[in-house]
C-alpha cells in the first residue's frame, strides 16, 4: 500500500463510526501483568508490534521504583522557562526549575519502566470495563478509539523532546506520548476550563508524582502559541 493510501484509509476509520476500534491502552507505569493476561484470554491482540509475549508479561510486572514516587521540593522560577505564558503557571505542580534545567541535559533518567506503547483491541466491538479514578492510585489502563493514537505513532516523541498537546482534554494524547517516551518536557494545553480539570485528573491518574516536573497544564488559546513560543517545541499535537 502506498503512503497515498494509507492516509486514506487511516481517514476512513477517523471518519467512519462503524470502523472505529475501542482500544485498551495500557499504563507502564503501574503493573499490569494481570491486565495482559485477562485482555489476551478474552481475545484481544496487540495493535502494535510488540515483543514475546512472555517477555512482555515478565516487564509489565515491574513498576517505577519507589524513590521515583517521591514529589520534587523544586518550585517554578520563570526564568528557566521565559516562554511559559503567566496563565500557564500555578495551575498544576508541574513542572519546576530543576526539570527545566534537566532538559537542556543530554542524558535522562534510565529508571524509568521500557517506554512502549502498548495498545490491544478486539475483533468485535467489544468495550472493556473503566477503572474508576481514586486520587493517589495509578490506574492501569486507559480506555480510546485506537484510530486517535495515529497522530501519537506519527509525532514519533523521542526521550528529550520537547512536546506540545493542543487541546489536550481529555488527556488521551497525552498519556500515549508518556507511554511512548519520557520527553523533557510535555505541556498539556488545554482553554476550556471544565474540559482542563477533567484532564488534571487523568494525568493524576496515570502518571506518577516523579514525572510532574515533566509534565504542565497550561489554558493559551492556541491560535497565539506559534507567535509566542515560536521555535520552543520539538513536536507538536
Amino acid at each position: 500500500m502506498s503512503f497515498p493510501d494509507f492516509l486514506l484509509s487511516c481517514r476512513a476509520v477517523l471518519l467512519e463510526q462503524a470502523s472505529w476500534q475501542y482500544g485498551v491502552m495500557l499504563n507502564r507505569f503501574s503493573s499490569v501483568t494481570n491486565i495482559t493476561q485477562i485482555l489476551l484470554s478474552q481475545g484481544f491482540s496487540s495493535l502494535l508490534p510488540q515483543t514475546d509475549v512472555s517477555e512482555q508479561l515478565r516487564n509489565d510486572a515491574s513498576t517505577v521504583p519507589n524513590s521515583m514516587h517521591q514529589k520534587g521540593k523544586d518550585t517554578l522560577s520563570p526564568q528557566f522557562f521565559p516562554k511559559c505564558p503567566p496563565e500557564a503557571i500555578g495551575l498544576l505542580p508541574y513542572i519546576t526549575s530543576h526539570a527545566i534545567s534537566q532538559a537542556h541535559q543530554s542524558e535522562l533518567p534510565l529508571n524509568f519502566p521500557h517506554s512502549s506503547l502498548q495498545c490491544y483491541i478486539h475483533p468485535d466491538p467489544l468495550r472493556f470495563p473503566s477503572q474508576a479514578h481514586r486520587p493517589g492510585q495509578l490506574k492501569q489502563y486507559y480506555l480510546l478509539n485506537a484510530a486517535s493514537l495515529l497522530p501519537v505513532l506519527a509525532l514519533q516523541v523521542r526521550d528529550g523532546d520537547k512536546v506540545l498537546d493542543l487541546c489536550s482534554a481529555p488527556g488521551g494524547k497525552a498519556v500515549a506520548i508518556m507511554q511512548s517516551a519520557t520527553p523533557a518536557l510535555l505541556c498539556c494545553n488545554e482553554p476550556d476550563p471544565h474540559r482542563r480539570d477533567w484532564l488534571s485528573k487523568t494525568l493524576e491518574s496515570f502518571l506518577p508524582p516523579s514525572l510532574s516536573s515533566r509534565v504542565m497544564v497550561s489554558a493559551q488559546d492556541g491560535r497565539s502559541v506559534g507567535q509566542s513560543e515560536a521555535g520552543f517545541y520539538d513536536k507538536v499535537s
